[in-house]
This record gives structure tokens, C-alpha cells and sequence, in this order.
């Protein structure tokens, strides 16, 4: 049987992301290389018009994309959203997804969340998928635009299916408590798998709890420690609870064989 009480497990936690987007921020890559910001005049002059922005059909949006982003390497982050924005005009999904950022947090422009809901949709409808992954926290908190569990959970599944690992773990969570989507354990199980094997400690914890209590998947108390034990080896404090707690609790054979098997998936895991 599986552990019968949400209290066997110490504070299993909601799965759902609570910090800013800047949590998703290091799916943003490292800015291109680029010459040095031009130096600023050290007389006193008069200031001069707004450029005009080039016609779209104009831009060199490999060129002015790595200008962006080397200018808000240098700390000048109002120029790199005056850059995305020609880029992402142009088209371009990552210098729409970097604009909904900086309108989010307020980075370089004034903080306006149905800006940057505009500008993540956008991002979003080419299939970019951090841009996917932070439109649904968008409707998931109400930012900039009503809350909507469903949208929530369909922005979620799109980043998912392209690969995401966050969007992956988040949408083993909707399916096991049923928030946007109709509660069903065995996609709970699928998608945990898919966060778990590419490290994603929190859904390597969910998914020990649901073989435990059998949740999706037949009973597998070894397997569940085991993968407790690696979630607790790559830093989760609940998972560190948990496996103390277990280890306690279980049978010496059930411990041996779930240290077995933690072993032997750690080998092929990637490394953290």
C-alpha cells in the first residue's frame, strides 16, 4: 500500500510558481558579442531628437538584436528596449519575449503588465518558450490581464510540448490538483518523468510521492525513496525532510533497494 496521509510527507509543497518572471530569467541567452557602448560627450550640449526608427522591411535584426543585448550588458537597459523594440516589431520572438520582461519588471521601462502580457503573446504565438511559460504565470496571478486557470494551463502545456523544463514540472502539477485542467494522475506521472529526467528537483519529489501512494502509477515504495534521494541530492529541502522521514519509517530491504535504484539512475541523469 501507499502512504495513506499528506502529513507522512513533511510539507509537501504546491508546485506552482510563486517569485516574479525574473525566476525564468536564465532562459534568456547570454548577450552576442559586441563592440563598446559609444562614449557620451563630456561638454554640455543640447539633446538630440529620437532617432527614427528604421522601416521594418529595413532591419537587420541579427545586427540590432546583438546591439540590444549588448547594451543591456553594459547596464543601459532604456537603449536595449528602444533596440528590441525594432527587432520585435520586425518580428523577431526573442526581442518580443525580452520586451514582455523589461515591461514586467519595470527593466529599462515603465512596469505596465498589459504591455508586457502584449509583447509575451506575441513572443508566445511564434512558439518561443520561455515567452509561453511567463504569458501563463501572466494569467495564473492576473497580471495585466484577468486571471484564467484555463489559459493558465494551455500556455503551460504549449511551452511543455516545446521542451521547457519548468513548463514540464508546472504541468505535472496542473494535472495532479486539477487546476486549469481536469485532474488525471497518469499525465501527472508523464510529465513529472519528463521534468525529473532533466533535474528538475521538485518534480523528482512529486513524482516519489505519487509512486508512494500509487497516484498514476502502480505502488512502488522503493522507487519513490529512490527518487526522493535524488531530489534530496540535488539540494530540495522537503525532499531532505522526506527522505529522513522515509528512511525511518520503511523497511531496511525497501532502503537498500531505493538507494540501489537512486544510484543507478544518478549515473545517467545529467549532471546538475
Amino acid at each position: 500500500m501507499g502512504l495513506s496521509a499528506e502529513d507522512d510527507i513533511p510539507n509537501a509543497k504546491n508546485r506552482v510558481a510563486t517569485g516574479t518572471d525574473s525566476d525564468l530569467d536564465t532562459g534568456r541567452p547570454a548577450p552576442a558579442p559586441s563592440a563598446a557602448p559609444e562614449s557620451r560627450p563630456k561638454v554640455k550640449v543640447e539633446p538630440e531628437p529620437e532617432p527614427k526608427p528604421e522601416p521594418v522591411e529595413n532591419v537587420d535584426v541579427e545586427q540590432v538584436s546583438a546591439k540590444a543585448n549588448a547594451a543591456y550588458k553594459a547596464g543601459n537597459h532604456s537603449e536595449a528596449a528602444r533596440l528590441y523594440k525594432i527587432t520585435a516589431e520586425a518580428g523577431d520572438a526573442y526581442s518580443q519575449f525580452a520586451l514582455g520582461y523589461m515591461y514586467r519588471n519595470g527593466d529599462g521601462l515603465p512596469k505596465d503588465g498589459k504591455q508586457a502580457i502584449y509583447w509575451y503573446r506575441k513572443s508566445a504565438e511564434q512558439d518561443y518558450p520561455p515567452a509561453q511559460y511567463n504569458l501563463a504565470l501572466m494569467y495564473l496571478r492576473g497580471s495585466g490581464v484577468a486571471k484564467d486557470l484555463t489559459l493558465y494551463a494551455r500556455w503551460v502545456g504549449k511551452a511543455a510540448l516545446n521542451g521547457l523544463v519548468d513548463a514540464q514540472g508546472q504541468l505535472g502539477w496542473i494535472y495532479e490538483t486539477g487546476d486549469g485542467y481536469a485532474k488525471d494522475m497518469a499525465q501527472a506521472v508523464i510529465w513529472y518523468k519528463k521534468a525529473a529526467a532533466q533535474n528538475d528537483t521538485v518534480a523528482q519529489r512529486r513524482l516519489g510521492y505519487l509512486y508512494l501512494r500509487g497516484r498514476g502509477v502502480e505502488t512502488d515504495r522503493a522507487q519513490g525513496l529512490a527518487w526522493i534521494i535524488i531530489s534530496a541530492s540535488r539540494g530540495d529541502g522537503d525532499a531532505i525532510k522526506a527522505r529522513q522521514l522515509l528512511i525511518k519509517k520503511m523497511k531496511r530491504s525497501e532502503v537498500k533497494r531505493a538507494e540501489k535504484i537512486a544510484r543507478d539512475m544518478m549515473a545517467i541523469l545529467p549532471k546538475p
